[in-house]
């Protein structure tokens, strides 16, 4: 049962619209054992217009011009003037809880949220990575009247392989917290993780260097950078929760029965593009499939801003697409 204990609000300006930023705190119990967390939101745009909740990847939060600039604002399909737009800081526990906050807890939080802000309907959910992930949690719970689904390299269960890759970076993250240096477990974790993110043509063609030896201090200094920034927004225990609940993550495909776009990336490692014709193949509801061909792989939905784009327009817009 839900147990929502707290609700703050304030006033914000965002990119010219109202908005509304708040805390909630809610008891979860998706994993059988009641956790408290809490979700930090925002919710821009008038009151009245169509709902769109948009929910990214692991990295992600309420700020979308941090992490989805190209698709927001006047020029982006997610125009608050048009829209009223949704999105959240994932689910944080509080204290140490002893089990890991499942994609089902996450759309625990979303449906009390929403249900604070009197909303039953949403023009369309929007998730990739991580956020499809939560999406097609959000889906199957069938609370929601939801017009319109796109899941963009997010499947209904974690691949094997990218598991198998995820459980390593823990095994890291652990024995550098254990040896007293999280920061540099967190940092070779996200090395190895953009490792898998993108493509070899794409690894090539950043480090050229013909000089071997240039080609390792390129790399180091890159692999160096992205990981101290990821260690500095992240803690130990915030990625073992997130990334486990990506391994623990698990729906039937069969029981999500609203209209859906299913986007997948011919290059994507990490969300293959088989499993997400799987997943378009068995959802129960009216399914369109898209394809992409980008050399950026599972990093696609943030770089690919034009093909992006143009599929947020037809989901937003009602077009039709092909059929899957």
């Amino acid at each position: 049962m839900h147990d929502v204990i707290s609700l703050r609000t304030r006033d914000a300006d965002h990119s010219g619209s109202s908005s509304i930023e708040g805390t909630l705190q809610v008891r979860l119990d998706a994993g059988g054992e009641a956790v408290t967390a809490s979700m930090a939101y925002r919710l821009s745009g008038r009151s009245g217009l169509p709902l769109v909740l948009v929910l990214g990847g692991l990295n992600s939060n309420r700020a979308i011009e941090q992490w989805w600039p190209e698709q927001l604002g006047p020029k982006g399909p997610l125009d608050s003037r048009r829209y009223r737009l949704l999105s959240v800081d994932w689910a944080c526990p509080q204290g140490r809880p002893e089990r890991t906050l499942l994609t089902q807890d996450h759309a625990q939080a979303l449906e009390v949220l929403l249900k604070r802000h009197d909303i039953a309907r949403l023009h369309l959910l929007c998730g990739a990575s991580y956020g499809a992930m939560v999406a097609l949690a959000l889906a199957e719970r069938g609370q929601l009247a939801i017009r319109r689904l796109l899941t963009i390299s997010g499947a209904h269960y974690s691949h094997p392989v990218a598991t198998a890759a995820r459980y390593l970076q823990r095994e890291v993250v652990r024995l550098g917290a254990m040896a007293g240096f999280p920061t540099a477990g967190l940092n070779i974790a996200r090395g190895l993780a953009m490792n898998s993110y993108r493509t070899r043509e794409l690894f090539s063609e950043r480090f050229p260097q013909a000089d071997a030896a240039e080609r390792l201090d390129s790399i180091q200094s890159y692999l160096s950078h992205v990981g101290n920034d990821f260690a500095a927004r992240f803690s130990v225990e915030r990625f073992l929760d997130l990334s486990e609940s990506l391994d623990l993550h698990q729906v039937n495909p069969q029981g999500i029965d609203c209209p859906a776009t299913v986007v997948a990336v011919d290059s994507d490692q990490l969300v293959p593009l088989s499993q997400m014709q799987a997943l378009a193949g068995s959802l129960a509801g009216p399914t369109d499939f898209h394809c992409l061909q980008s050399p950026y792989g599972h990093d696609a939905f943030l770089k690919a801003h034009q093909a992006i784009a143009h599929v947020l327009n037809q989901c937003l817009e009602e077009k039709q697409h092909a059929t899957a």
